[in-house]
């Protein structure tokens, strides 16, 4: 009788730790799972972001550019009445 329990107890042990190492791995796939989502996740943010930031930076570049030539119109529109005037009026 002390041997059928005490083989009862060593499988009920041995069963509790089979189930434990199931779960074990069950918890361990499901947490490298998540990482990897994770790090994807973190990957679209970033590419997200540096197409945010070369959009801001194409707006600045376009709006500097409208403001240098709005300012310089006059100046440029002299520079070639000047070329216009030394080439002998440029077919008037």
């Amino acid at each position: 009788m002390a041997s059928t329990s005490l083989e009862s107890s060593c499988r009920a042990v041995i069963d509790r730790q089979e189930s434990w190492r199931e779960q074990e791995a069950m918890l361990e796939r499901y947490l490298y799972e998540l990482l990897t989502w994770w790090e994807k996740q973190k990957t679209q943010v970033v590419e997200g972001q540096g197409l945010v930031e070369y959009a801001l930076i194409i707006a600045l570049v376009s709006i500097a550019l409208i403001a240098a030539l709005t300012a310089l119109a006059g100046g440029i529109g002299n520079v070639f009445s000047t070329i216009q005037g030394a080439l002998g009026g440029g077919g008037q």
